[in-house]
């Protein structure tokens, strides 16, 4: 698949079942962004604490482990979107 191809933004609306999908992976964009943030305030919060520091650390992992996962997701989301049929060859994939 070709670079021009995999970000088209024609893609987005090109079919619903592409609209459906497009939506989809901006649903698990936004929830893994957003579980990533509150790992990392609440890994915060366990650091006033010095009893908590453990958890603190294991948080802000976790917080770094969903970061890294937020451009895979959009990624994810190009390729599927790429790979899609056009809605006007029957169901054939793109080349």
């Amino acid at each position: 698949m070709s670079h021009d191809r995999l970000y088209d933004p024609r893609l987005v609306t090109l079919t619903p079942r592409n609209a459906t999908i497009f939506s989809i992976y901006e649903q698990v964009y936004m929830w893994v962004d957003g579980a990533a943030a509150v790992a990392f305030v609440v890994g915060s919060i366990f650091f006033l604490d010095p009893a908590q520091k453990r958890l603190g650390e294991w948080m802000f992992l976790t917080g770094s482990v969903l970061f890294a996962l937020v451009p895979l997701t959009k990624y994810l989301q190009a390729v599927h979107l790429g790979r899609l049929s056009t809605g006007t060859n029957k169901g054939a994939r793109r080349p």
